[in-house]
């Protein structure tokens, strides 16, 4: 890939993909154009030690004067020759000299200063990608990655309290999810995280997030074992249910894992936003929806949007609408049917769309909320709203008051 003039190349130290740069771009952080991930660019090169150019001192040379006799007169005007010619090489290497000091002291007095750090950041296939456009950081990485460090490294419920939002107001909901006081050694590192840009709102309020993701993956080692009788290989006789179900790719795929930690400057303190940590890690929604235990409760940070589904419903009381964990989109979610008229579907009203003059189903509206599940009681659960504790989630920049329709 040839480099584009006034460009240089680095490659992502994540991904290893090619980025291009201005030349003279110095030492700036941003999230890499392919993955995303928070890369930094090289720094600017240090300038070459500046020569003065020094004056070259004018040698007046004598004639010499030839006193040998005439029959030595071939040999003198050969001497002279060769005396011509290297006196004119070194005229010619002086006035290089002179030339190359020249333009050493030009770049020092003219050449350009440092640019701002905002700068366009060119991709080797998206070149009109700009810096401002992309994620920048919030200045605070540093600071939540060392409080999220603390965070793993504690091994008890009192000592992973005084690092999240709470502090000992948590440790009852800790000691229901790890089981007793002492928790065994996380399996994430803070360095695994990375910060994630968040609107100005959200940063004067003091809010920030920090997310890891691990994509799927298959354990190779399984997929090349044999699975069946080489009868059954050879397709002379068909697999039983018991060997097809081996099969399946499910089967041999690494699920993802993703986590989502906010942070929130509290009396000046960064605390960790513990309760949707552990949910989307732990990816405790999913469980929750996909297993249904009779008269069953939790409380989730969910996105909330109306479910297309309502279009072809008989029932115009109601209307459907999709909750979703905010780390696993489109995987951990679940519609639920919730009355017009109640006071949650009135609510949740502004969130509708399907029959609504202007509004058109590319342009749905979601938000986040911190709502409370129940599994009914009856011989075939059915999962219900319980209440809307707030928009946005509790403990973060969620509040009980800002149900109100002013808000």
């Amino acid at each position: 890939m040839e480099i584009p003039p006034g460009q240089k190349k680095f490659e992502c130290e994540h991904c290893h993909a090619p980025i291009f740069v201005p030349i003279d771009l110095p030492a700036t952080s941003a999230p890499c154009p392919i993955c995303q991930a928070i890369t930094t660019s090289p720094a600017l090169e240090a300038a070459p030690i500046q020569a003065e150019p020094q004056a070259v001192e004018r040698v007046e040379v004598a004639p010499i004067k030839d006193d040998r006799p005439s029959e030595y007169e071939g040999d003198v005007d050969s001497d002279r020759k060769k005396g011509g010619s290297g006196l004119l090489w070194g005229l010619a290497g002086l006035t290089f000299l002179a030339l190359l000091l020249g333009g050493l002291f030009l770049f020092k007095k003219f050449r350009v200063q440092d640019p701002e750090p905002v700068t366009p950041v060119v991709a080797s296939d998206q070149k009109d990608i700009e810096l401002a456009d992309l994620v920048v950081s919030s200045g605070v990485e540093k600071e939540a990655l060392t409080i999220l460090e603390k965070f793993f490294s504690a091994t008890t419920v009192e000592e992973k309290a005084q690092y999240v939002i709470g502090k000992e107001k948590t440790i009852s909901d800790m000691r229901v999810i790890y089981q007793g006081d002492t928790i065994e050694k996380d399996d994430l590192k803070a360095d695994f995280f990375s910060e994630w840009e968040m609107d100005s709102v959200d940063t004067e309020r003091g809010i920030y997030l920090l997310e890891f993701e691990l994509p799927k993956q298959f354990r190779l080692g399984q997929l090349f074992g044999p699975i069946a009788d080489l009868e059954t290989r050879l397709s002379l006789e068909a697999p039983d249910m018991q060997t097809r179900s081996k099969s399946l790719r499910e089967n041999f795929e690494m699920e993802a894992v993703r986590a989502m930690v906010f942070l929130k400057k509290i009396d000046d303190e960064l605390l960790i936003d513990w309760h949707t940590y552990v949910q989307t890690k732990n990816r405790m929604f999913r469980n929750f929806v996909n297993y249904p235990v009779s008269g069953r409760k939790g409380t989730f940070r969910v996105i909330i949007m109306e479910d297309v589904s309502t279009v072809y419903g008989d029932d115009t009381s109601t209307r459907k609408y999709r909750f979703e964990d905010p780390a696993h989109k489109n995987e951990d979610s679940a519609v639920i049917e919730v009355e017009r008229d109640s006071d949650m579907g009135k609510i949740l009203e502004e969130l509708a769309w399907t029959d609504i003059p202007g509004k058109a189903a590319g342009a749905k509206p979601r938000k986040g909320a911190t709502v409370v599940l129940e599994w009914s009681k009856d011989p075939s659960p059915v999962l219900s709203l319980t209440e809307i504790l707030c928009w946005e989630f509790l403990g973060v920049g969620g509040d009980p008051s800002n149900l109100s329709s002013s808000n």
